[in-house]
């Protein structure tokens, strides 16, 4: 029942983040209930909750879950060695999130844009993912993630929020780079740095958009997509994981 990439048991795959196979999943829904072993009962009945099983037919594999609805299912089942993608566009807060959730759950932070001046970024960043020993959250746009960390990934939260909540964040976060240390050097590179990711924002934000919606997601990954639409949404995520002992 195993393939490439795919737990053991799929039904656990499905828990911890959809690394379930749609070719699997379909020829599971596709037999009878008779047949089925209690795994497979399983994931069918998690496909149902989560809204990407209606009907006896599996939806778009990229159909998004909301906070909600994580909250009731995959963010039920973190583990120490869960791998998680936080995502978005330039200035919607990823790396802020990212921070707190590894925090909480004991994860290693994996920062992919770091990886950006070497040779290969994509490779450098997947294989410094397989090589954490234990549970990652994997921080990144949507363009910079690698493929190999899709589909390493048990799933996404995706922080989807309107242009000017993105416009503001990076002003704020301009002016605090600036006031953490005042010198003409650093203000005038925080403030073309800035500038550029305005402009990037203000040209392909909504094209990203259009196109993600053409292909059915951000992933072609079977990985499953948490989308917040706002910095409320992405709060009452982090209600649902649990704040660190002690």
């Amino acid at each position: 029942m195993s393939c490439q990439g795919i737990p053991t048991c799929p039904a656990r795959g499905a828990v911890l983040g959809m690394r379930v196979s749609t070719h699997y999943l379909t020829t599971v829904i596709s037999r009878e209930e008779g047949e089925l072993a209690s795994d497979e009962k399983e994931l069918i009945h998690l496909y149902q909750q989560l809204g990407h099983v209606v009907g006896g037919q599996l939806q778009d594999h990229q159909r998004y879950i909301t906070p909600e609805t994580a909250g009731r299912t995959v963010l039920t089942q973190l583990l120490p060695e869960s791998r998680l993608i936080v995502t978005g566009q330039i200035g919607c807060g990823k790396t802020t999130l990212a921070r707190e959730i590894s925090t909480r759950l004991g994860l290693t932070h994996l920062q992919i844009d770091v990886f950006n001046d070497n040779a290969d970024p994509l490779l450098s960043a997947a294989n410094a993912a397989r090589s954490i020993d234990g549970g990652w959250v994997a921080e990144a746009n949507v363009w910079q993630i690698p493929q190999d960390i899709w589909e390493l990934s048990d799933f996404a939260i995706f922080l989807d929020y309107a242009n000017i909540i993105h416009y503001l964040r990076i002003v704020r976060r301009c002016l605090c780079a600036c006031t953490a240390d005042p010198t003409w050097a650093n203000i005038r590179h925080q403030i073309g740095s800035e500038l550029e990711h305005i402009k990037i924002m203000y040209l392909y934000a909504n094209l990203n958009r259009e196109g993600w919606h053409k292909s059915g997601g951000i992933t072609d990954a079977a990985t499953r997509v948490i989308r917040c639409t706002s910095p409320r949404e992405a709060d009452r995520l982090l209600d649902f994981v649990p704040q660190p002992a002690g």
